[in-house]
């Protein structure tokens, strides 16, 4: 169970504001963001590529540590990642990732601009650092549409939960 959005069922990413306080918001480029508010529950979440927002899940890339994705929000679990992701990060071939990845999300409306793209670059070095191996195959795909029991938002004082 993670965080999720309560009308959509995606993760969501937290964000740690000063003085402790915590929002959440969906990842970049997920066609949800924008379109209604996110609505933080603990629930079983409709998974998608962490990576490109592709669909169905193949494998979890297990990092050790925190990744940082902006200056306030991290993660600090495992990766969920389509077979094109997979593929690339297996193969070592981090440029055509980022390729990959920009390419997909442009797709999807994302103007990226140079920044941002540096941003998914730094993102993917620390994947690359922090990686406890390859890609670990799902042994069955999880059916993203199978909704799970839903439970209240933890407390923001909690830094439990993923981000």
């Amino acid at each position: 169970m993670q965080i999720a959005c309560r009308a959509c069922r995606r993760p969501l990413n937290r964000i740690d504001h000063p003085g402790g306080r915590q929002s959440w918001v969906h990842a970049l480029g997920q066609q949800e963001d924008g379109t209604h508010e996110p609505q933080p529950v603990l629930t079983d979440p409709d998974y998608r590529c962490d990576l490109c927002n592709d669909e169905p899940v193949t494998s979890l890339l297990v990092v050790s540590g925190t990744v940082r994705i902006t200056p306030i929000s991290m993660s600090d679990g495992p990766w969920a990642l389509c077979s094109t992701c997979t593929e690339l990060i297996t193969a070592n071939k981090w440029q055509r990732l980022l390729n990959h990845v920009t390419t997909r999300f442009r797709g999807q409306g994302v103007h990226l601009f140079p920044h941002l793209i540096a941003d998914i670059r730094r993102l993917h070095g620390q994947l690359r650092r922090l990686a406890v191996g390859p890609p670990v195959p799902l042994a069955t795909n999880p059916d993203p549409h199978t909704p799970g029991p839903e439970q209240e938002t933890p407390a923001p004082e909690s830094p439990s939960g993923p981000v």
